[in-house]
């Protein structure tokens, strides 16, 4: 319990510093985006990250919870998915195929940042029944 208090103490902290120093940590587009996973890509593999570059990892890997979290509606449609998340997918999982569709299509960066997380899914996880077409 107090490891995961003073992990929640320590993102709090890196969010008001970041935001009080006018660093916009905001995801608006795949260039945002990129950038921001990028650094959840570099933190992972063991290197040592700015409280900048911690503030855009830990907002890219919220952003990606939340759209996860918001898509869940779809289950409850009667039209069918164009999705097919697999059940509990790890978040860094998503953010690896997120950052792997952004990697291979940079023509699509000034796009939004929600329709390419989307895209990105879509691709990599079709409906039941669909063939994937990367």
């Amino acid at each position: 319990m107090k490891r995961v208090t003073a992990f929640a103490l320590f993102f709090i902290c890196t969010m008001c510093l970041a935001n009080g120093s006018g660093v916009d940590v905001e995801i608006t587009d795949g260039n945002s985006l990129q950038s921001a996973l990028a650094a959840v890509d570099r933190g992972t593999h063991g290197e040592q990250l700015s409280g900048l570059d911690e503030a855009r990892g830990f907002y890219a890997l919220g952003y990606l919870r939340a759209w996860l979290g918001s898509s869940k509606i779809w289950s409850t449609l009667a039209s069918p998915n164009m999705v097919s998340l697999p059940n509990h997918i790890p978040i860094g999982q998503v953010a690896q195929v997120v950052q792997k569709y952004l990697r291979e299509h940079p023509e699509s960066l000034h796009e939004t940042a929600d329709g390419l997380v989307f895209t990105a899914l879509a691709a990599s996880f079709p409906p039941s029944g669909q063939v994937n077409a990367k």
